[in-house]
């Protein structure tokens, strides 16, 4: 982030960022059974599986830290977008 400017638009790119990184993550599975059918049968495919089986539990840890990220640039937008709403509404209102 350059220029110290952290703005709505940045923080959108982010969160979508951080939910397709996610997803790719909870595909890792999937693609454990593409590369086996690739790999065919042997040692390679065995530490490919071997592998993949034992980062299942860390990976899954790292998706959910992931979404939790990404619901929480959407809850700042949420908010600051609600204050900036308020603070309008209360402005014109005294100027009424």
């Amino acid at each position: 982030m350059s220029g110290g400017t952290y703005t709505y638009d940045l923080a959108d790119r982010r969160g979508r960022r951080s939910r397709a990184l996610a997803a790719d993550f909870e595909n890792a599975s999937q693609n454990r059974e593409d590369a086996d059918a690739a790999l065919g049968y042997g040692d390679l495919r065995g530490a490919v599986r071997d592998f993949v089986d034992n980062w299942d539990h860390e990976r899954g840890q790292q998706i959910e830290a992931i979404h939790g990220s990404a619901s929480a640039l959407v809850e700042i937008i949420d908010y600051v977008e609600y204050d900036a709403t308020a603070a309008a509404d209360l402005g014109e209102g005294m100027a009424g």
